[in-house]
């Protein structure tokens, strides 16, 4: 609710005007305005928001209300700028800025240049919410995403300004523990309205690319302070940066009670930027220790390694033994095998094989051959029996006589085949004759 204003009366705005000589709307209007802003002067007005709306321009319009009044109100787009998160209608908040009037509608207005939550973290915690609850929708405050930092870094690259006492503490730091490291330094603003952007970009100077620094670990420091002074560290442009950093990120940001979301997004979070660069490297005085005491620690081990591998050696000899003495038997078996089988098809053994065949053949072509003549025999004089007995001598040889034309050999068998005076020779069983047919 707005405070307690003055209880003087209002001043008119022209004294003296009357019906001949009014005062004009304008000039009522920016009267009235003059006298509620001197009246009531900067204050705070708390009541619920409703109807909050943002327009292009970044400027915010919204009401705020009680149980028995409202007001309208108006956030001009730097004062929304500077907000951690723009508040959502029925929240409760504290505006600080102006009471007057809006000319050109002639209505009562609230200009608030600052807006507070009542609650316990306020706009600062709804946009930490927010921020959170979409990094980790897209797995990037997984635990299994997070890198192992390297147990004996040589290069550690740190983001924070060159002229903080954090890294003169850092410094000092990594000087006692780890003598050895090269360190890079990539300045940028710890806080601000343009901290963020600067930090991001500072993160991405480390890196394989072109006119990059490649180093082992990187740590994003910065000392305590208030909330609004580490807020860059809770902006959504820093957390992404160390999400997409190609090394390890340690985050080492305020005090040990203070958290942001790059203690989220970062590989490992450490309380403060010493206990970063402490958390980075390996104490090299024990690593000296361990060197000076190597000899005497390790030859333990080296003998009982070398009573294993002697014991080892030997049973490998022994399953070689018998693993050869398998394989040279297995060996004699096959080459047995193959000299019973080459003196089978040996040439020698292949002719005599193929000599006693021969033979075999031979004698039973032989013995085929004496049966076939003995049949051939048989059938030759059945056939000389058949054709003796079908011979036309045996014929002649009874009387008859066989007549031929001298000249032609013609058979005559007929008288009309012979004509007077015609010689014919004939065929008698033993000889032959010629005689003349007489008329």
């Amino acid at each position: 609710m707005l405070q307690r204003l003055s209880s003087e009366p209002l001043r008119p705005a022209r004294a003296g005007s009357t019906a001949e000589n009014p005062c004009t709307v304008s000039a009522l209007v920016k009267s009235s305005d003059k006298v509620l802003r001197e009246a009531a002067g900067t204050l705070w007005v708390r009541g619920e928001v409703s109807g909050w709306k943002q327009y292009a321009s970044g400027h915010c319009y919204f009401t705020l209300k009680d149980d028995k009044a409202e007001i309208p109100c108006v956030l001009w787009a730097d004062a929304a700028r500077a907000l951690p998160a723009l508040p959502e209608n029925g929240m409760e908040v504290c505006a600080f800025g102006q009471v007057g009037i809006y000319a050109k509608k002639g209505q009562f207005q609230f200009t608030a240049q600052r807006l507070a939550t009542t609650g316990m973290e306020g706009l600062w915690q709804l946009a930490y919410d927010r921020l959170v609850r979409t990094l980790r929708q897209e797995g990037l405050l997984d635990e299994g995403r997070k890198r192992p930092l390297p147990p004996v870094p040589d290069r550690i690259g740190i983001v924070t300004s060159a002229q903080s006492a954090a890294l003169h503490d850092m410094h000092r730091a990594l000087r006692r523990k780890a003598w050895w490291v090269t360190t890079y330094v990539s300045h940028c603003s710890v806080e601000g309205a343009g901290a963020a952007p600067e930090i991001a970009a500072a993160l991405r100077r480390f890196g394989h690319g072109p006119g990059q620094t490649p180093v082992d670990v990187v740590i994003v420091a910065r000392g305590g302070g208030s909330k609004e002074s580490l807020w860059a560290y809770n902006l959504e442009e820093v957390a992404r940066a160390i999400a997409a950093c190609p090394f390890p990120v340690i985050s080492a940001v305020g005090h040990e009670t203070d958290h942001s979301v790059a203690d989220l997004v970062a590989d490992v979070r450490a309380a403060t930027p010493t206990a970063g660069a402490e958390r980075a490297v390996p104490e090299g005085s024990d690593i000296l220790a361990a060197l000076d005491d190597f000899p005497r620690a390790a030859s333990v081990p080296a003998r009982r390694l070398l009573r294993v591998h002697a014991q080892s050696v030997a049973q490998t000899e022994r399953e070689v033994r018998r693993a050869g003495l398998r394989r040279v038997q297995l060996l004699q078996s096959r080459v047995d095998g193959t000299e019973a089988y080459l003196e089978a098809r040996s040439p020698r053994r292949v002719l005599q094989g193929s000599a006693e065949r021969v033979d075999w053949l031979e004698s039973g072509l032989r013995t085929a051959l004496g049966h076939r003549m003995e049949a051939l025999e048989q059938e030759l004089a059945t056939a000389a029996g058949e054709l003796e007995a079908r011979s036309p001598l045996r014929v002649l040889a009874r009387g008859y006589s066989l007549l031929s034309d001298e000249d032609t050999g013609r058979l005559v068998r007929a008288p009309e085949d012979a004509a007077p005076g015609q010689r014919l020779r004939a065929r008698l069983a033993r000889g032959e004759i010629v005689v003349r047919v007489e008329p």
